[in-house]
């Protein structure tokens, strides 16, 4: 049975942008970034993300301004 907390595999400072973090964060899969946690098969986990958008969305933006 997984435990009631989940494991904490990715975690961000919402203050600060993607290349500040530590690691820095990135906005797509590539083989030459190292993964910055493992999870196993069934392991609760948990993930914290930035925004998608890359904070080009600001207030009052709607999802049809944005396609």
């Amino acid at each position: 049975m997984p435990p009631s907390t989940p494991f904490q595999a990715a975690k961000v400072d919402v203050t600060k942008k993607a290349w500040e973090q530590s690691p820095p964060v990135h906005n797509r899969w590539h083989p030459d970034i190292p993964p910055v946690a493992t999870v196993q098969e069934g392991q609760l986990f948990r993930v914290e993300t930035l925004d998608w958008t890359g904070e080009r969305s600001q207030g009052g933006h709607t999802s049809d301004k944005l396609l």
